[in-house]
């Protein structure tokens, strides 16, 4: 799902900086040094939900907020920091029921779950794919500085028969994680200095991290 959910990512932004580059091409450079870019993303957390090994739980899903700093030392080739917080969360399909201990818990709606939280600080460079009056795109590689914090449910026993879920285990998790990171911004300026535009993004590490949203932008 994760790897799906990259290429998609891939392709939709190369066809941007085709259809940008075109556009721009009658169009002066930018001479803007900075950008500023907040984004908001649907985020998809590890390839499977953590470390658990049933069947029944999904992909977790998630969302992201984040923002960075892009500073150009030459015309297309510049460096950048950003922070990010994500959320992540998951449910069992289709339970309305589950056991711990010698309590039960009933709902109307899905009840079991695992839970994360991850603060991301990157630095790394960037490169200006395309620079103009209007369209702009830029991708940013580099290192990512992770702290993450989950809850899983471990070890489950189903009962079919009665629909009900028993939790043998509940695992709690805390790390700090160094890892790759990508993301590309297509931004399309409303004015000289303040734009809009869609953020994508890729986070490897032990719970690694997909995203795609929007972003509002300045540059100067």
């Amino acid at each position: 799902m994760k790897n799906k959910l990259l290429n998609l990512c891939i392709v939709f932004f190369a066809c941007l900086s085709y259809s940008s580059n075109a556009q721009e091409i009658s169009n002066k450079d930018s001479s803007s040094k900075n950008y500023i870019i907040s984004n908001l993303s649907h985020s998809y957390i590890g390839s499977r939900t953590f470390n658990s090994s049933s069947s029944l739980l999904p992909y977790e899903s998630g969302s992201s907020i984040g923002i960075v700093y892009h500073r150009m030392f030459f015309k297309n080739f510049g460096a950048n920091i950003s922070y990010s917080k994500t959320t992540g969360l998951s449910k069992f399909n289709h339970l309305q029921s589950y056991t711990t201990g010698n309590a039960n818990i009933i709902g109307d709606e899905n009840v079991a779950f695992n839970s994360s939280l991850h603060h991301s600080a990157n630095i790394g460079l960037t490169y200006r794919n395309t620079a103009g009056t209007r369209h702009e795109l830029l991708t940013a590689v580099g290192l990512s500085y992770k702290h993450l914090r989950y809850n899983s449910i471990g070890e489950t026993h189903f009962n079919y028969a009665d629909n009900v879920a028993t939790i043998m285990s509940y695992d709690y998790h805390s790390s700090k994680e160094i890892g790759f990171y990508l993301s590309l911004d297509y931004l399309f300026f409303i004015t000289k200095e303040v734009g809009i535009g869609v953020h994508g993004a890729y986070e490897d590490s032990f719970l690694s991290i997909a995203s795609i949203g929007a972003s509002l932008a300045y540059r100067f």
